[in-house]
């Protein structure tokens, strides 16, 4: 939704094993209008409350529109020619699928006219795929002024800008100018540092087991 500097502001959150008063004091402190779930699996052993049918109803009695898009924005992959050496996702191929890049212009003309929050399961952006991979791809949809907000646990905002200084010092690399390389190649190694590290690792690729808390 525009914000006050005439850009569109899209939040993010991780359910964690926050209480679903505990969640919904944090949606409600940033006005959230729409839950939009990037969860591939929309489910929680730890905390079933998060479960997507349990979830929707409390939402619907909470005023809030419930929207699920992990289908589009998870995660997730059971497809080899997405996946690196490792088994790991390749969250920069995934990038470029069909679907996701249709669910990332799906949610830039929602966000024009709604105020929504994108939720996934970790309590940290830092390690989710919905700073890694969804909002690094949302922000150039915004607009000029447009931007992306991390809801903390503790209610604080993290912005896109200052979790990628974050994976910057993560990777070990300069957060300043820097003579051999741009600011946009140090940027991309940083996120590809942070995805090795944390993207969803698929076991057996004969039978990809999906956990409920890990992205």
């Amino acid at each position: 939704m525009q914000n006050g500097a005439g850009g569109t502001t899209v939040f993010t959150i991780g359910h964690s094993l926050h209480s679903w008063e505990a969640f919904l004091s944090l949606v409600r402190s940033r006005e959230i209008e729409v839950l939009v779930d990037v969860r591939s699996s929309p489910h929680s052993a730890r905390a079933p409350h998060f479960n997507a049918e349990v979830l929707k109803a409390a939402c619907r009695e909470a005023g809030l529109r419930y929207l699920q898009m992990g289908d589009q924005l998870g995660g997730r992959t059971d497809q080899s020619s997405l996946l690196t050496q490792g088994g790991r996702v390749d969250y920069d191929r995934l990038a470029e699928t069909e679907s996701f890049r249709s669910g990332l212009v799906r949610l830039a003309n929602g966000a024009r006219t709604h105020r929504m929050a994108l939720m996934c399961a970790e309590k940290d952006p830092i390690t989710c795929h919905r700073a890694l991979l969804v909002s690094r791809h949302l922000l150039p949809l915004l607009g000029p002024a447009g931007g992306i907000s991390h809801i903390l646990a503790d209610g604080r905002g993290l912005s896109q800008a200052d979790l990628e200084t974050e994976l910057l010092h993560v990777a070990g690399l300069p957060a300043g100018p820097d003579l051999f390389e741009s600011d946009e190649i140090r940027r991309a190694t940083a996120y590809r540092h942070q995805a090795e590290r944390v993207a969803f690792l698929v076991r057996d690729r004969a039978n990809p087991i999906l956990s409920d808390e890990v992205d």
